[in-house]
């Protein structure tokens, strides 16, 4: 449930200023649709949280393909937030001012990836429904990093600037990253082997 909620509420951060509007500069555009963007992940922590565990447990599936089905998802959901935020946004943006918004997406798409892999992990580790009490301060965490950054390793580049083609290779850097994490994180049933040992030895 919180996947759709916080979708919506992301989508919520542009409409709003366009209700009363704005008429953004590109820099406070591109601020609004980062928040929004952020809003939108934070659903993400929680979509792997099982309440009907018990249920899913007895499909006739690899527990992985379950997880990964519901990373699809939520990953589906974010994307689908974001463009619709990057389709208002000239909207509430002055007249006159370039919009080459499709750069923003490998933000909002890096960090629902290590959101999902932190939550795989986190219920690995703890049990399921646990994965968005750990994702989602690992999510605001990796955002107050990345916004602390000096100029000259900056994630969250200004657009046009020349920090903003490296800080795509930077982001596209954690993306594979944090693909390769989530391989490790949901094999085994979806628990990775050192965690599933320890889990054993309980």
């Amino acid at each position: 449930m919180p996947l759709p909620i916080f979708s919506g509420i992301g989508v919520l951060v542009v409409v709003v200023p366009l209700l009363t509007g704005a008429e953004f500069a590109l820099l406070d555009t591109t601020l609004t649709l980062r928040a929004g963007a952020v809003v939108a992940v934070l659903g993400a922590a929680f979509a792997l949280d099982d309440t009907a565990d018990d249920m899913t447990r007895a499909l006739p599936y690899p527990r992985t393909r379950v997880v990964t089905l519901r990373a699809a998802v939520a990953l589906a959901a974010v994307a689908l937030s974001c463009a619709v935020q990057y389709a208002l946004a000239p909207l509430i943006t002055a007249p006159g001012q370039p919009l080459p918004l499709m750069g923003l997406m490998l933000e909002p798409v890096t960090l629902t990836a290590w959101t999902l892999t932190a939550a795989a992990a986190a219920a690995g580790r703890r049990g399921e429904g646990t994965g968005g009490v750990a994702a989602a301060p690992l999510l605001a965490l990796l955002v107050l990093g990345a916004a602390l950054l000096p100029e000259h390793l900056s994630l969250f580049a200004e657009l046009f600037t020349p920090e903003f083609p490296t800080s795509r290779w930077r982001w596209g850097a954690l993306l594979l990253l944090s693909s390769v994490l989530w391989g490790v994180v949901t094999r085994d049933n979806g628990l990775p082997p050192l965690l599933s040992r320890l889990r054993g030895k309980r």
